[in-house]
């Protein structure tokens, strides 16, 4: 139960509250709250409750810090800042649908300065790009050639002249040999032509060998045995100074590159032979040097043999090209070249200029 509060006399202030003074409120109870009986007079009681009451305060109070103040609206600088992310955004758009929009800048053409002096607005030597002089026989078909099979050039089948140029269609089986009337090894326009023997006369000399015989070992078919043929004016001994070798070839015949890497004598009607000299690596051998440049050739295709010099030796089956491996690192290729004729007349004379050929400057040292 709630203790009665003790009335105090109005602008009284209680001790325990003397902070805060305590007005007295008085309020009538109603009758029906109390109990009262019918017929009585009704019993009023007071009851005094209390209300506390701030007292007024003795000094105006002081205004807030600006720490404690409220923060105030900005929607204005909000506003400024909407509008200029605004604007940005819409100037980047603008300046990427340029970018995109605008069209690639033209490339100005090349200056070509290789052209006519006529059009050199520079007065600049035309820049030019001359190729190396062609070297036939490399196996590269190169300007100035219209073929090159290397070793093979001129050789039957190979399609490609001794002087890399387009062979003229040649049959399929080497060319007959010229008329031989007295059947000596020599043909008739060899006796008559380059040694002057008698071309119905096997022995022409008389000393029991014959004719054709004498001269593809280097002897003198003109003279007894044991005449030499490079001591004849049948034939001359050609240098090449430049490769080092010397050979013998028919004396009337012309003669060119004799001071370079590819030697040629040409007789009257159009036969040549030719020396080409080839690289070889000295740890390889003769055969498989030949078969490395000759794709799909078997070496039982050639004819191996030594020289009357004693030099290794390959013969081609048609025995119109001949290789020979003297070990100083080359490979110097012999060739019978005859384009387009059908009928051969040097055969033994390419035999003897095969034989004849020597590293050295003064000719076959022996037979």
């Amino acid at each position: 139960m709630t203790e009665p509060q003790i009335p105090q006399k109005p602008g009284t202030v209680s001790a325990a509250t003397s902070a805060s003074p305590v007005l007295p409120v008085i309020k009538t109870m109603p009758e029906k709250y109390i109990g009262a009986s019918a017929g009585k007079p009704p019993v009023v009681r007071e009851v005094i409750e209390t209300r506390t009451v701030a007292p007024l305060p003795t000094a105006p109070p002081k205004p807030p810090s600006s720490s404690a103040r409220p923060p105030e609206k900005k929607s204005g600088k909000r506003n400024s800042i909407i509008i200029l992310s605004i604007v940005v955004v819409a100037a980047g758009l603008g300046a990427a649908a340029y970018i995109l929009l605008m069209p690639a800048p033209t490339v100005p053409a090349p200056v070509n300065r290789n052209t006519n002096t006529n059009n050199n607005t520079n007065n600049q030597p035309p820049i030019t790009n001359n190729p190396p002089p062609p070297v036939c026989g490399n196996g590269i078909v190169e300007t100035g050639e219209q073929c090159d099979a290397a070793a093979s050039n001129g050789s039957v089948g190979s399609g490609c002249s001794a002087t890399c140029q387009t062979a003229v269609s040649k049959p399929a089986v080497a060319p007959n040999t010229g008329v031989d009337s007295d059947s000596d090894g020599l043909t008739d326009i060899e006796e008559t032509t380059v040694y002057h023997t008698n071309p119905v006369n096997a022995d022409t000399d008389g000393d029991t060998f014959n004719d054709g015989n004498e001269a593809a070992h280097l002897y003198d078919p003109n003279k007894k045995t044991p005449a030499l043929l490079k001591n004849s004016s049948a034939v001359a001994i050609s240098v090449n100074k430049t490769e080092g070798y010397s050979v013998l070839v028919p004396a009337s015949w012309t003669l060119t590159g004799d001071d370079t890497a590819q030697f040629m004598a040409a007789a009257p009607s159009g036969e040549i032979f030719e020396i080409l000299a080839t690289d070889k690596p000295k740890d390889r051998s003769l055969v498989e040097w030949y078969l490395a440049m000759s794709p799909g050739t078997a070496a039982s295709d050639v004819e191996r043999f030594k020289t009357l010099q004693g030099y290794d030796a390959l013969r081609s089956p048609d025995r119109l090209t001949a290789y020979i491996d003297p070990g100083n690192g080359e490979v110097y290729t012999l060739t019978y070249s005859y384009d387009d004729k059908t009928t051969l007349e040097f055969r033994t004379t390419y035999e003897t200029f095969l034989q004849s050929f020597t590293l050295g400057l003064n000719g076959p040292a022996k037979p």
